[in-house]
């Protein structure tokens, strides 16, 4: 989906209160003792709050194993996101789908409490990392290379009838798919 800037800042707004009202909703479920429905919103809760991250990012996935793929891809293997939390995040989706589509599975105390506490954290991490602002690069730094290093770029962009900024954007821009 092509959403503008501020159509996307309004839905990972969206969702991002979406899933800490789930999280609340979730908490009186579990007081309540309803362990397949505590179950099912805790993941939802997870869910809104990971398609938040993946919007954010200007990721969208149209199916929950594609959002699972893409948390993995984006933030867990670019170390972004610890193993630890993408196995939880993994492991409330397989919760939840067994306790909604498995006859003969048992959903108790002993599975949703342990994972609770692992929830509220990873919500809490994300709701802090969706509201963080987007860093904006100004389109210049500065690099520290040997004297001689510096003399053979100069060297080289004027063997091509370039300015070393030009030459050195040149080498990059081919380094680094855009």
């Amino acid at each position: 989906m092509k959403l503008s800037d501020e159509e996307r800042k309004s839905l990972v707004m969206n969702r991002m209160n979406r899933a800490l009202e789930t999280w609340e909703e979730t908490k009186g479920i579990i007081s309540n003792e309803f362990w397949y429905a505590a179950a099912n919103r805790m993941y939802y809760a997870c869910y809104y709050m990971t398609t938040a991250l993946l919007i954010k990012q200007g990721y969208s996935a149209s199916t929950h194993s594609g959002v699972i793929r893409l948390f993995g891809q984006y933030f867990v293997s670019t170390g972004i996101v610890s193993r630890e939390m993408g196995r939880l995040y993994s492991k409330v989706y397989e919760l939840r789908q067994s306790g909604d589509y498995d006859d003969w599975i048992s959903i108790g105390k002993e599975d949703i409490l342990p994972l609770a506490v692992s929830v509220d954290e990873y919500l809490k991490w994300c709701e802090d990392e969706g509201r963080k602002p987007e860093k904006a690069y100004k389109g210049s730094f500065n690099i520290r290379i040997s004297p001689k290093l510096h003399k053979q770029l100069v060297i080289c962009a004027m063997s091509h009838d370039m300015t070393l900024n030009g030459y050195i954007q040149e080498i990059l821009e081919r380094a680094v798919v855009l």
